[in-house]
Parts: structure tokens; sequence; C-alpha cells
């Protein structure tokens, strides 16, 4: 409402035709649009439109059907100006929102993934400092991971069985004395 009674201040105090006594009504369509959004902005253009006319008519003395027309650039440019600066700033606002929530989404994940990291480490470590043998292989029987124990027992160190696959014959032999 300051912007608005400021640029009415200025519109009377300057000279009656002025240009720029009634270009000055553009600054609270520009401010109402870029602080609350489309709707004040285009409620603010016409609060503005009904001032200029009013002015051009009682001020100015011209009919109304000449103030409308006499003004219709302004007047095109405040619902012009209120439509689009509006319309940024609502989407603005709508893209930090939605920044927020991804913000917020991330670091769900990323301690999600922390969990996951610490309970994945305490189960490797588990593995690896079993008392007894582990052997994990694919669906097919290839030998993908030995723990320590193995190697201790076997002798074999987790590089040279990695890939053999233990249902092969060939291998029964390698490994027919820990059955």
């Amino acid at each position: 409402t300051i912007p608005l009674l400021i640029s009415v201040v200025i519109m009377f105090i300057v000279s009656e035709n002025c240009v720029a006594s009634k270009v000055v009504l553009i600054l609270p369509v520009l401010i109402a649009a870029s602080v609350m959004g489309k709707n004040a902005g285009l409620v603010m253009s016409t609060v503005c439109v009904v001032i200029l006319l009013l002015h051009q008519i009682f001020i100015e003395s011209e009919l109304p059907l000449q103030a409308l027309e006499k003004g219709l650039i302004e007047i095109s440019m405040m619902y012009l100006v209120g439509w689009y600066i509006g319309v940024l700033t609502e989407s603005e606002v709508r893209n930090r929102e939605k920044l927020k929530t991804n913000l917020l989404s991330l670091k769900e994940e990323i301690a999600r993934r922390k969990q996951v990291e610490e309970q994945l480490r305490k189960l490797s470590s588990a593995l690896e400092q079993s008392p007894s043998m582990i052997v994990i292989t694919d669906t097919e029987g290839c030998i993908e991971y030995v723990n320590q124990k193995f190697t201790g027992v076997t002798g074999y160190l987790p590089e040279e069985v990695a890939g053999i696959n233990i249902f092969n014959q060939q291998n029964d032999q390698n490994f027919e004395q820990f059955r």
C-alpha cells in the first residue's frame, strides 16, 4: 500500500500530461507481484488502472472512453507486469519448495546409506573373522569369496581360488582333503 500511495502522490504532484506520472503506477504492481505473486499483481494492476482512469477523467477532464483509449498502453503494461512478474515469483517459490524437499530427501538417503554401509562393514568383519571356513560362490558354483580361515586351513589364497568351480570334477581332487 505504501508504494501505491507514493505513486498516487507523485502522479498528482507531477504535471498533468507527463507520461512518467502515469507510468509510475507500474511500481506498486511490480512490488505486489514480486512479493505476493500473480493474483496480488493482477489485483494491484486493477487498482492502479482505476486510479489512472479516475485521474484522467476527473483531473484531466477527459471522457471515460477517451481516458481508456489514451491509457491503453499503460493499462496493458500494468496487467502484463502484474501477471508476468507474479508468475515468475510463484515459480521461484515452487522451485525453492522442490529444492527443500529434494535436499531433505537427499539427506535421508545419505543417512540411510551410511547405516547400510556400517551394517555391511560389520557383516564383512564378522565373515572375515569367523572361526569357520567360509566359501561364497555364485549360482554356477564359481568361488567368489573365501575368508582367512579358509586360507589358513587350505593354504590357498583368495586370488588362487577365485573363479574356480567347486562342482567341477578336476577341482574335486584339489579340495578332496577338506570334505
